[in-house]
């Protein structure tokens, strides 16, 4: 087809690096480049394909699964895309430094781990590291 297809600007928005990224390891960037749209970021991609100026967009699942009137038509395979990892840190001049690190031993754990997954995050177990 001669679609156009939305994705967040590579330079600008994380999302879009990692479409590029999936695009490039699946041999399809230089096709497509001609029929893609850059939003600003990934609520601009979203509102873009909502509103029909795209016939498609490519994001996040969780946006996706958190935005009603748009439907998943096809992910794009895990391996073809750099591994997208959260940081979650106690800064030094933190005024609250015991309740963000309880918050940080929350989102590890297991209560955590369930909301993320009812909203789309699958969570892998990176090694703990304790920069202290």
């Amino acid at each position: 087809g001669e679609g156009r297809i939305a994705i967040a600007d590579p330079e600008l928005a994380p999302a879009g690096y990692y479409a590029r990224e999936a695009l490039k390891n699946l041999g399809l960037w230089d096709g497509l480049l001609p029929r893609l749209v850059f939003g600003t970021n990934v609520r601009t991609t979203i509102t873009y394909v909502k509103s029909g100026n795209v016939d498609a967009g490519i994001v996040y699942c969780t946006d996706a699964l958190a935005t009603n009137g748009i439907h998943i038509i096809a992910s794009l395979p895990q391996e073809s895309y750099p591994v997208i990892i959260y940081l979650g840190a106690v800064i030094a001049q933190s005024a609250s430094p015991a309740e963000a690190e309880r918050f940080l031993q929350f989102l590890q754990g297991d209560e955590a781990r369930e909301i993320f997954r009812r909203n789309g995050f699958e969570r892998a177990n990176p090694p703990k590291t304790d920069q202290r």
